[in-house]
């Protein structure tokens, strides 16, 4: 099975047919969820998600040498035949069809073997057969396939076609190219010159003919690039062939020398150029595990130029594990689809993937194309992208925002969803406020003002005579319907700053201060905030109030945690400390979780509040 040849169907999206020396067998494209329940020839894994379903009807024929699909939708599925006799025999897999041209028989004039066969793109009746040598013959022979037997073509025919009357045989060419004792290595048709094609010949020639007259070469160049022409439907002008490990490129317009050369490590069995992407050459070595694809961006405009990097790019692409590539094939419709079979033929389908390019706009928009598809994407109007840092900058800036040096505060507006920012600014105007306020440092404000202070110069803490705590007992609020003992609490003029810098008051002495605080943090929604500064401050009535009162809130354990605190003991050895402490390990609100442990802790030791997630201590975000 070394000669596997693949082919994708001109006419159909997902039929393809593989190519024996002694037989022909035409699969299907499905997907994995549509595979056939009944049974089949047999199914092979082309992708992760498609299958090839071979089909019951093949062809099966000795001497076979080279196939070429018909061009045309019908008859259906119909095929070139060449034989190593030379004789091209025209078939599909149904083998009987109403068509007269199922069956029919091109012979030529000596028996040689076909080379190959190339349809013409546009004058689809008329076929392309390439002979070995032979002398006193021509090496290339243009069928008509609808000459029938007994019919003249004018001055084009040169034999005499009685004696196929009775076979059904068509023995007259339309054309024949090529004098005496010549030889023919590879052609191709151009489509948008239909009447003109690209040959190797004799070794040593790459000519280009017209129909219209076929006595000599329109263009010929000498080279010993002369197998597997190859046209770019994309772009007419170029032509690609090898010779051994060497691949040529060429521009028709500058006949005389190649344009580009590569040089493959092995020598190169095919080429092909993809019919839906511009530039893509696929080069396939003998023995080799995968297939190459040269992007050919353009030519240069001189020949032998030495920066041939700017001109293409190249890529590999592994089929199988430790699989010889035997073919490929390009799909003719679908963007750079390829189609491969190895020696053991196994199939692989795959899309070559592009180099995506892509652009930024002054407003954050980014335009990427892939093929023949472009998308754009804007990072300031699509909701479902995460908006980047740079739209964020310029959102920030057009609202002032780190200009705003005299109100510090209002730098926050910005950043209002941002918790990380919203302290620190926080922190800024805390710190500025104190400072301006703080009576006793006029004359050292002064003499600061444009600068922030860091912890140790806003509470003092950097001079050696700091003033000693002083403790007194504080009792919890009265409404609270069971009586309990005071709590040792801890004064000072620095303990007193640290709480107006984390936005919690401060002033012992001005209840309506935190009044004022808890009102604002209710109406943000902040309920659970606003009950740790309220049960902080002992007042555990107006805790459950706001807990039980909250609205619109997402965390549904609010009102469970409020029934839990209404039922607080001082008493430790108890079944509400027991639960609480459970409930403690399941909350993931660190106010709350601070709140149970305040509860729950000793009180000469509020270590536990620290130990069980309190750490949003600046307050609310």
């Amino acid at each position: 099975m070394s000669n596997l040849k693949v082919h994708w169907s001109p006419i159909h999206d997902d039929v393809f047919c593989t190519c024996s020396p002694n037989k022909i067998l035409l699969y299907k494209v499905v997907h994995s969820t549509e595979k056939p329940t009944q049974k089949v020839p047999s199914m092979k894994q082309m992708s992760d998600t498609l299958w090839a379903v071979e089909q019951p009807k093949s062809i099966e024929m000795g001497m076979l040498k080279t196939v070429a699909w018909y061009p045309k939708p019908e008859p259906d599925n119909m095929l070139a035949i060449g034989l190593a006799n030379g004789r091209v025999i025209l078939n599909n897999f149904s083998g009987n069809s109403e068509s007269d041209l199922i069956k029919k028989e091109f012979v030529p004039k000596h028996t040689r073997s076909c080379i190959y066969l190339n349809w013409n793109p546009v004058d689809s009746h008329l076929l392309a057969e390439g002979l070995e040598k032979y002398r006193n013959d021509s090496c290339i022979n243009i069928w008509n396939i609808h000459h029938k037997p007994g019919n003249e073509l004018g001055d084009r025919q040169r034999y005499s076609s009685s004696h196929s009357e009775s076979s059904g045989a068509i023995h007259t060419p339309y054309v024949e190219i090529g004098g005496p004792s010549e030889t023919t290595a590879s052609f191709c048709w151009f489509k948008k010159e239909p009447r003109t094609f690209v040959t190797g010949m004799n070794t040593r020639y790459l000519r280009i003919y017209d129909l219209r007259d076929c006595t000599r070469p329109q263009n010929q160049t000498q080279t010993k690039m002369i197998r597997g022409a190859s046209v770019d439907r994309q772009n007419e002008h170029r032509i690609a062939t090898f010779n051994e490990n060497h691949v040529s490129v060429w521009d028709v317009r500058n006949f005389d020398k190649p344009m580009l050369t590569f040089q493959e490590p092995k020598a190169v069995s095919m080429i092909r150029w993809c019919p839906t992407r511009k530039g893509y050459l696929g080069i396939l070595s003998q023995d080799s595990l995968t297939v190459k694809i040269y992007d050919i961006l353009h030519l240069p405009q001189t020949v032998g130029s030495e920066e041939l990097d700017q001109y293409y790019s190249e890529r590999t692409i592994k089929v199988l594990n430790s699989q010889i590539v035997s073919s490929f094939s390009w799909h003719p419709k679908q963007d750079s689809r390829l189609l491969t079979v190895t020696q053991q033929g196994l199939l692989r389908d795959l899309i070559v993937q592009e180099h995506i390019p892509f652009n930024w706009s002054v407003d954050s928009t980014l335009v990427t194309a892939h093929g023949k598809s472009m998308s754009i994407t804007s990072f300031t109007k699509d909701n479902s992208i995460p908006q980047d840092i740079a739209v964020r900058m310029k959102e920030r800036i057009l609202q002032g925002y780190g200009l705003k040096s005299d109100i510090i505060w209002e730098n926050v507006y910005a950043i209002k969803e941002e918790p990380e920012l919203y302290g620190v600014w926080r922190w800024l105007s805390y710190a500025r406020e104190m400072l301006e306020y703080n009576k006793q440092g006029q004359t050292f404000q002064r003499g600061m003002m444009g600068k922030h202070l860091g912890v140790k110069s806003i509470l003092g803490l950097d001079v050696d005579d700091m003033a000693t705590s002083h403790m007194t007992n504080m009792y919890w609020s009265s409404d609270f319907y069971r009586k309990l003992a005071c709590v040792k609490q801890y004064h000072s003029a620095e303990r007193s700053k640290a709480l107006q810098l984390c936005g919690w008051g401060g002033d012992h002495h001005k209840p309506e201060l935190l009044d004022t605080i808890l009102h604002e943090l209710q109406m943000d929604g902040k309920y659970a905030i606003a009950a740790a500064m309220a049960l902080f401050n002992l007042q555990i009535s107006k805790a459950i109030e706001i807990l039980s009162t909250s609205k619109g809130q997402e965390n549904t354990d609010l009102s469970t945690v409020a029934m839990a605190i209404a039922g607080y003991t001082e008493e430790k050895n108890t079944l509400w400390r027991k639960t609480c402490m459970s409930l403690l390990q399941k909350l993931e609100d660190p106010y709350l979780r601070a709140m149970f442990a305040f509860l729950t802790c000793d009180r000469e030791n509020y270590e536990e509040i620290l130990r069980h997630g309190w750490r949003k201590v600046c307050g609310p975000p």
